[in-house]
């Protein structure tokens, strides 16, 4: 296979007001010099490039956001699927499948250690950007029951066209979702939902009593705003609320109504936010499918960008450099029965005891069959022994609950100084630093006391 020498990547040229939508002026389409990789790195050529709702607020650059902002002349990261051309790294092969967060670009070299060998499944291999892990961690953050009467709110976005379908796998009774057009209405309710309005059509917390006239017990919240609050206004008493995303602001630049204290005391509702980390934890037994992908020619992303509520459904992904123009059909969603605890125990040299402590700090999770017994996901093999490396070295429970979304890697990954892994390394390298502090307090201490005692010096 003949090794190309050029490509082209998407940069970003300026950043929009954060009132505004991007356009095509805010971006370079610009030529990408593509060599040999070195050992232990590899060559992909990408086929599809994911276009999130996260990358509008990484393009106007704001504040507080928990992963560093698009620098301006620079490429745009962000997840991409794509196959091996060459390959320095024993793991890899030419032709191997691998996802990785190079972003916007034709070819990307990368170490072995930054990219994800996928399967090569028969449908398109643009499902391995499906949102549905977002989705299914925020259903397990809510604590969603069987028989639970679900809300999500923009139903028809690269993780709501999922989730109904996940509710209703995780044993959901009625499932209602708000849309931005009567399209998405039809759409999504061919996606799993039993339910759903346009959100424009009145008042929201009205067409949600309509839709669900015994109240909601847990909400996938997407869109925040005037969708948190009517969502509020509408839950039964110990409703569970997970907060993913804040659509409707990021769209509007406006900090959606305040949230009703009363209501939250009195209904003594539980309302958690979902950390990107524990969306980068193992799978879980869940294996996404895509419902619906747009996919275009390799260009400037300004046409999706630029694009309003109620234009498209499910996830934006383009294809990078391939002709052809086409929309992937949905796939279905399956998940995996699982490891009983006594056989993970048994894999992984420790005991049922010591499971059952990692789940009770959040180190761990299971599913529970339908006689009680706790499955554990394929790849919860892999994470005991991350965690029992972990506490190992010398990191607390603290520590290792904070690492989670990285704990399918290995280890020296987990604590390198990218972006990628920035909490990683910090928590590594206060933890050094820790150690350096006690070796050199206990150096002091054992000069002290052979000063008493000079006969032990050897």
């Amino acid at each position: 296979m003949t090794t190309p020498v050029a490509g082209q990547e998407i940069r970003l040229k300026r950043r929009p007001t954060s009132t505004s939508l991007p356009g095509i002026e805010d971006f370079q389409l610009a030529d990408q010099a593509v060599g040999s990789p070195r050992r232990g790195e590899v060559l992909v050529q990408n086929l599809f490039l994911s276009l999130d709702p996260m990358m509008l607020a990484l393009i106007q650059g704001r504040p507080g956001l928990p992963m560093p902002a698009y620098e301006v002349g620079q490429v745009m990261y962000g997840a991409a699927v794509g196959r091996v051309l060459e390959s320095g790294d024993p793991s890899l092969w030419p032709g191997d499948l691998v996802v990785h967060q190079f972003g916007w670009r034709q070819y990307a070299i990368a170490p072995a250690g930054r990219v994800r060998k996928v399967d090569d499944l028969n449908a398109s291999p643009s499902a391995h950007l499906a949102s549905g892990v977002v989705a299914y961690a925020g259903f397990r953050l809510a604590g969603l029951r069987e028989g639970d009467t679900v809300y999500v709110s923009s139903a028809a976005g690269a993780v709501g066209s999922l989730a109904g379908q996940l509710a209703k796998l995780l044993g959901a009774g009625l499932v209602v979702g708000s849309t931005g057009s009567a399209g998405k209405v039809a759409r999504v309710r061919e996606l799993g939902y039993d339910a759903a309005f346009v959100h424009h059509d009145g008042p929201i917390a009205d067409q949600l009593r309509v839709a669900a006239p015994d109240g909601i017990d847990c909400y996938l919240d997407l869109a925040g705003g005037n969708h948190l609050a009517a969502a509020v206004e509408v839950m039964n008493p110990r409703g569970r609320i997970a907060l993913c995303g804040a659509l409707e602001q990021q769209l509007t630049g406006v900090p959606g109504p305040g949230l009703d204290a009363f209501q939250l005391i009195a209904k003594q509702l539980t309302v958690r936010g979902l950390h990107d980390r524990r969306t980068r934890r193992p799978r879980s037994g869940v294996r996404a499918a895509v419902p619906r992908l747009v996919t275009r020619r390799f260009s400037p992303p300004h046409r999706e960008c630029g694009r309003r509520p109620g234009e498209r459904t499910g996830r934006a992904a383009r294809t990078a450099g391939r002709p052809e123009n086409r929309e992937d059909s949905r796939a279905g969603l399956t998940l995996d029965p699982g490891v009983m605890i006594g056989e993970l125990a048994r894999r992984t040299g420790t005991t049922t005891r010591t499971l059952r402590f990692y789940e009770e700090q959040g180190l761990l999770e299971s599913d529970r069959s339908g006689n009680g017994y706790r499955r554990y996901a394929p790849d919860a093999e892999v994470q005991v022994r991350r965690i029992r490396d972990l506490l190992a070295l010398g990191f607390t429970v603290g520590d290792v609950h904070d690492l989670i979304g990285y704990l399918d890697r290995d280890l020296p990954e987990v604590f390198e100084p990218a972006p990628c892994c920035a909490e990683g390394f910090v928590i590594g390298a206060a933890r050094v630093a820790d150690l350096t502090e006690r070796i050199d307090a206990l150096t002091v201490l054992r000069e002290k006391l052979l000063g008493k005692m000079p006969w032990l010096r050897t």
